[in-house]
């Protein structure tokens, strides 16, 4: 893995992975553990948990591996933002996506808006959650443009993830909705 410049493929010396990130999640998931088994909410422990192991996987697949040069490498000769392909603002290369790229998108972000939802009632309302996965998508994209200026990365900042991002939001409110009806009519909980 590396970065492009000028035509050419630079190797980072060092590739950091997600691991760096679980003992903030582990720490997370004790304090919550600890609170939700005082307050007697499995169900919420259980929802908590499934959120942090997702999250987890979701900044591992957008934001890792880090590129790491060492001082003084040849990635820096030419400056930062040197990158080739670093944004796409294209709308209409949305339709040269392969199915999977669009699929992947699409349901990056349904887990967030279910799962937040079932968490807490703030987010079992479409417009919120529709600004949860906006806000989300719009953060990892924007990061993401950062990382491929900086060289820690080699991805790219694209539009047409964010608008299948937000569209997979909605999608997972649907599916929280549908769910809540569901169990609902079947007395599994009150309305």
């Amino acid at each position: 893995m590396g970065v492009i410049i000028d035509g050419q493929r630079l190797s980072a010396t060092l590739l950091m992975n997600a691991t760096v990130l679980l003992p903030i999640f582990l720490i997370f998931l004790i304090i919550q553990t600890i609170k939700q088994i005082k307050a007697r909410h499995i169900f919420k422990l259980i929802l908590l948990i499934l959120l942090s192991v997702y999250l987890y996987l979701l900044i591992s697949v957008t934001l890792f591996p880090v590129h790491i040069f060492p001082r003084g490498d040849a990635v820096y000769q030419n400056g930062f933002g040197q990158q080739a392909w670093v944004t796409n603002f294209d709308v209409t290369q949305l339709l040269t996506y392969l199915p999977k790229q669009i699929l992947g998108n699409l349901i990056m972000l349904a887990p967030l808006t279910f799962l937040s939802a079932a968490i807490n009632p703030k987010f079992a309302n479409l417009l919120r959650s529709l600004g949860l996965g906006f806000a989300v998508s719009l953060t990892i994209e924007l990061l993401q443009l950062v990382m491929s200026y900086f060289y820690l990365g080699n991805r790219i900042c694209d539009i047409n993830d964010l608008l299948l991002n937000t569209l997979g939001a909605m999608l997972g409110y649907c599916a929280f909705a549908v769910c809540q009806k569901i169990l609902i009519k079947a007395k599994v909980i009150e309305q």
